[in-house]
């Protein structure tokens, strides 16, 4: 929660260590993290979220994927 909070411009800060060294070794791929993405997208839209909002909430995803994927082309 308070990655998501930062990562968004919330009050707080994270502390939980950097991004890249929480997912180093998953071996995430770059179509796994947009089906997160467009997944997320969804719930928030179902569940009546602003449009702002969604889009800001896809804005701060999209900015962590260098720090999560490993695998940019899904061989």
């Amino acid at each position: 929660v308070r990655l998501r909070c930062w990562r968004l411009g919330g009050p707080g800060a994270d502390d939980g260590g950097a991004l890249e060294e929480a997912h180093r070794g998953l071996g995430s791929a770059a179509v796994d993290f947009d089906r997160v993405g467009a997944d997320l997208e969804a719930v928030l839209d179902a569940a009546g979220a602003p449009a702002g909002t969604i889009v800001a909430v896809s804005d701060a995803l999209a900015s962590a994927k260098a720090e999560i994927v490993e695998a940019p082309d899904d061989a």
